[in-house]
């Protein structure tokens, strides 16, 4: 007797979900360990509308675009708990995660990526290529082409890490002569007498 043939359904591959693809990115970072230190650093930030979107689906939170925001040095981030913790630390964007991997982004608390510093162009073109999974190909083109000069493109960044260390030490020479600093506690972030033997920066 003849047996019969089974008709199998072929399944096309689609491939990689976002977030799969995302998170391979974010996988090539090198890990640090962080002290927690660095929320006075969180203000309104960019990131991609992919990244913003799985925050959202997630956590119910929803992050304005920069452009949106009058100031990205005025706002403070939402994501940030009232004690300075990140509540999406999971799913922070590309730019959270390079934030103290290169070396004009360093962490003013002194935090180092396992194996030192990444270049700030392998930093970029990994944000390039988050910028392609976000279907941004026009931008992601205009990030290589910046990074083609990549003399001008350093010079560049290292005038603004310049700029935002000058504006740190304010804040933080600032706090000295107020005689307080900013401080984590129960209740939150609030300002409290600096002893004698106490760092000016707080936290």
């Amino acid at each position: 007797m003849a047996r019969r043939r089974r008709h199998l359904t072929a399944v096309p591959y689609r491939g990689p979900s976002i977030a799969e693809q995302l998170d391979a990115v974010y996988a090539e970072l090198p890990k640090m360990e962080c002290k927690g230190a660095c929320w006075d650093s969180c203000s309104a930030i960019d990131m991609t509308e992919a990244e913003r979107s799985r925050i959202t689906r997630k956590y119910g939170l929803t992050i304005r675009p920069l452009d949106a925001v009058k100031s990205n040095r005025e706002v403070r981030c939402p994501a940030l708990t009232r004690f300075g913790q990140c509540s999406v630390y999971d799913l922070r964007p590309i730019i959270c995660r390079i934030w103290g991997l290169v070396p004009t982004m360093r962490c003013n608390y002194g935090c180092v990526p396992e194996g030192g510093h990444i270049s700030d162009k392998q930093a970029w073109m990994l944000m390039a290529r988050i910028h392609e999974i976000n279907g941004d190909h026009h931008l992601a083109q205009r990030i290589r082409e910046m990074w083609a000069d990549e003399e001008t493109a350093l010079a560049y960044f290292r005038e603004r890490q310049r700029r935002d260390e000058m504006a740190w030490e304010w804040k933080r020479r600032r706090a000295a002569l107020d005689g307080s600093a900013l401080y984590i506690g129960p209740a939150g972030i609030s300002r409290t007498p600096i002893r004698a033997d106490q760092s000016p920066r707080g936290v």
